[in-house]
């Protein structure tokens, strides 16, 4: 493998370095990020050993030998760090890595080839702003470039964390920046003509599924979780959701737990199911399911309803929840009663609702009219009398 030459354990600028020689007699220096010599030579000598346990040659590897260790749950560190925290948004951000991973290596083949073959160790800020540059000529500006650029930086603060390379190189460049899509709320009136339309959807579960996503304003995955044993006396709590990734139930988004009334619209189409042997109404519609059948309910509603297709051909169980929401406020329902409904984070209040609601202009007459009986003219100005005792 390789040793450890302890005799060449030395100090540049407060932190202490050491250096190993692989098979080949190649040295190699590694930074201990330690100013204590003590504690310099304890890293160094577990770094050893960590190679040597594993068999890890301690040459970096190319940028395409990082990149496809994210593909690998055996040594993706997303993945290892995802079985310590065991929740399914960890495990789920380290499958997205991985994908990420994997558009970044077929980006570089197509426009810069001889990256992929260059020593992490190596790689500059230059090289970083090159890679930016070539994912958006790839992709374009938009969401999956930002993730793609984003785990490169992921991937070298890792090498910086386990002293591969000194630091990293991407560290500080600005991400890939991004016009979001602006979602636009479905119209209370269409929304009740979809629900009557019972005969538009593929299956009796699918109408059941999107009616009851449409009158609670839930999360696809808290949907898909539903059971009797949860439900009584017209009420539901909502303490777990079915995995993104996996088919079991985990907490649900930011581990809030509520209980909601339901409206008689949302029971009544609960109650055209059989549960299965669990309880649950919606057991064994999976993702998959669900995604084809959003297609076909698109197809079926935005012919059947020409003039307002393109509506139809949004409609996801997200947007569902967000007509909800958008659809309650503008009915002048609170807003935080609304936040409290829909499971949001009461501190993140004013940020969702500015992201969700889109508001007419005609519902902020009565602002206007405030302003008028405020700000009305006066030719006289009142002096405010302060008396002191």
């Amino acid at each position: 493998m390789g040793s450890l030459n302890i005799g060449k354990l030395y100090k540049r600028k407060l932190i202490w370095y050491f250096k190993i020689t692989d098979n080949s007699g190649k040295r190699l220096q590694r930074s201990t990020g330690k100013t204590v010599k003590r504690e310099a030579m304890e890293f160094a000598q577990q770094y050893l050993a960590r190679l040597n346990d594993k068999g890890i040659s301690p040459d970096a590897n190319t940028l395409k030998e990082e990149l496809a260790r994210y593909l690998d749950p055996f040594t993706n560190p997303r993945y290892r760090q995802a079985l310590l925290h065991k929740t399914s948004y960890t495990l789920g951000y380290a499958k997205q890595v991985a994908r990420h991973a994997s558009l970044v290596t077929d980006a570089l083949q197509k426009r810069l080839p001889a990256m992929l073959a260059l020593p992490v160790d190596q790689c500059t800020r230059r090289d970083m702003k090159e890679i930016q540059i070539a994912i958006v000529e790839e992709r374009g500006h938009c969401r999956t470039a930002q993730h793609m650029f984003g785990t490169l930086k992921t991937i070298f603060t890792y090498l910086a964390d386990d002293s591969i390379i000194i630091q990293s190189p991407a560290a500080g460049i600005p991400d890939i920046g991004y016009e979001a899509k602006k979602m636009v709320a479905i119209e209370p009136e269409l929304i009740a003509w979809m629900i009557g339309r019972k005969d538009l959807f593929p299956s009796p579960r699918a109408w059941a599924f999107f009616t009851f996503l449409a009158m609670t304003g839930m999360r696809k995955s808290e949907g898909m979780a539903i059971d009797t044993e949860h439900i009584q006396d017209g009420t539901l709590m909502i303490d777990q959701q079915v995995s993104p990734h996996h088919d079991h139930m985990v907490k649900p988004k930011c581990g809030v737990i509520r209980v909601i009334p339901l409206s008689q619209t949302a029971l009544a189409a609960l109650a055209t199911l059989e549960p299965d042997k669990k309880g649950r109404y919606f057991g064994g519609y999976k993702y998959s399911d669900i995604a084809t059948d959003v297609i076909k309910i698109r197809t079926a509603l935005a012919t059947e309803d020409k003039d307002n297709k393109e509506v139809w051909y949004t409609i996801t169980p997200h947007i569902l929840r967000h007509s909800a929401n958008t659809n309650l406020l503008v009915s002048g329902a609170s807003p935080v009663l609304v936040a409290e409904y829909l499971a949001w984070k009461h501190q993140e209040l004013v940020d969702m609702q500015r992201r969700y609601t889109h508001l007419v202009a005609m519902n902020l007459v009565p602002v206007a009219d405030m302003l008028d009986k405020l700000y009305a003219p006066r030719t006289e100005k009142k002096v405010l009398q302060m008396k002191f005792s």
